[in-house]
């Protein structure tokens, strides 16, 4: 190793290397939660399969992310201090922090955007009715649009309700009034009955 090499000090390269195996695993649960398991499955409890597949052990998980925060901030410090380079560090050290830099960041991943990225990936899949009946009820706009782009028909069921339907019932008038510009049938939205004056405002 050359002497010109910046070292992240020993007691921060340990308490990396102890962040990642459980940043890791939570980081890769919460991203297989939010799309495959999604897209195959339907809406999902995110946080609740990585619970039963680990049990107790989950909150090593937890605890792996906040070290692995901590470690990220005081890294953080030492490079602004400039007491460190990272371009200076050694390979290994620099996987290490972008490692653990990379799967911190995808924890706050909303999980609409996973949602939204699964389904443009895979297409609609088997939930699509959930899907859009659920995006209408939240507002969320783009995954709607993907999702009648992709070919779901705008009165697609979930269960007994539709997407104009659950948009009426979250109070999404944008979202309602684009339905019924789509060709949603008001008949079968009964939630919207006591919208009509509003949902055909100019």
């Amino acid at each position: 190793m050359t002497p010109n090499v910046s070292q992240i000090p020993r007691w921060l390269a340990v308490l990396g290397w102890i962040a990642l195996p459980g940043t890791i695993l939570l980081a890769s649960d919460l991203a297989y939660e939010s799309t495959f398991l999604t897209w195959s499955h339907g809406e999902q409890m995110i946080g609740f399969s990585v619970s039963h597949l680990l049990g107790p052990l989950v909150l090593l998980a937890f605890l792996s992310a906040i070290v692995c925060h901590v470690f990220l901030f005081v890294v953080l410090v030492l490079v602004l201090s400039r007491r460190l380079q990272l371009r200076q560090l050694s390979n290994v050290q620099r996987a290490l922090v972008f490692t653990l830099l990379i799967c911190a960041c995808s924890l706050y991943i909303p999980y609409r955007v996973w949602k939204h990225a699964a389904i443009a990936v895979g297409g609609p899949g088997p939930n699509a009715g959930q899907f859009l009946v659920y995006a209408a009820h939240d507002g969320d706009k783009s995954t709607v649009e993907l999702l009648l782009n992709h070919g779901v028909p705008v009165d697609t069921l979930n269960g007994d309700s539709t997407a104009l339907n659950g948009a009426c019932a979250g109070g999404q008038i944008e979202i309602a009034r684009f339905l019924l510009s789509k060709g949603a049938e008001f008949s079968r939205a009964p939630d919207c009955r006591n919208m009509i004056s509003i949902l055909h405002q100019p």
